[in-house]
């Protein structure tokens, strides 16, 4: 037969010496359509798909890890929120002092739409709760008290989010508390911390409450004060 190598030439070869042939491959048979994928190419197809089912999950695990020091937490898909007119409209009203007076409230937080459009972008939502105990329907100072606890809870959620997830969007209850007074109309002095409200995007609290089924009055002798993360 023909040689190998360097020489090129013709040469004879004992048949003792050649090595017995393996025998013949056999065509692996056509895969008939409709049936199953190898088991290896299954078990492949699972691990991305879990994969994928990580990567959904995880950003809503650690809103909720990063949630723990509140009262109350529960998860929600942004796509229930809702930019209501009416709700813009109270905040005109000016009841809480902060229309066109805080760079988180109306008119400087955008248009209505506007904030729509944004809510719009994300697929993951936190609601947090503090929950106060009062001694009576006038317990102004208890109060006060709840309020701050959950505005320092909210700050701490909301810079840890802003880690994980520069773009979030952190709403608060009330007009954004980072500074002691509102720079407006001057420029802000901590645009990368600034929050708006809840109520400025135009979201009416017991809705959302309802539509993410937590309590938004938690029974007697009671205050609870509610905000929201959304990436």
């Amino acid at each position: 037969g023909r040689g190998g190598g360097g020489g090129g030439g013709v040469g004879c070869v004992s048949v003792a010496a050649l090595p017995t042939p393996p025998p013949p491959r056999r065509a692996a048979p056509r895969r008939a359509r409709g049936r199953p994928p190898p088991p290896r190419l299954c078990a492949l197809k699972f691990s991305l798909e879990g994969m994928c089912d990580m990567e959904l999950q995880e950003p809503r695990d650690r809103l909720l890890d990063l949630a723990g020091e509140f009262s109350a937490a529960v998860l929600f898909d942004p796509a229930i929120l809702e930019a209501l007119p009416e709700v813009r409209g109270m905040c005109s009203a000016d009841r809480c002092g902060q229309y066109a007076a805080n760079w988180s409230c109306p008119p400087a937080c955008g248009e209505l739409d506007e904030c729509a459009e944004r809510m719009r972008g994300y697929k993951n939502g936190v609601l947090v709760q503090t929950i106060g105990a009062l001694e009576d329907d006038f317990d102004y100072e208890s109060m006060q008290d709840a309020m701050r606890l959950h505005r320092e809870r909210f700050l701490r959620l909301a810079e840890r989010a802003r880690e994980l997830w520069p773009e979030c969007l952190p709403l608060s209850a009330g007009a954004c508390s980072v500074c002691e007074s509102c720079a407006y109309p001057e420029p802000c002095r901590a645009p990368e911390s600034c929050h708006p409200s809840m109520e400025a995007y135009g979201l009416f609290v017991s809705r959302v409450c309802a539509d993410c089924g937590a309590a938004y009055n938690n029974g007697p002798l009671t205050i609870t004060y509610t905000s929201c993360v959304l990436v």
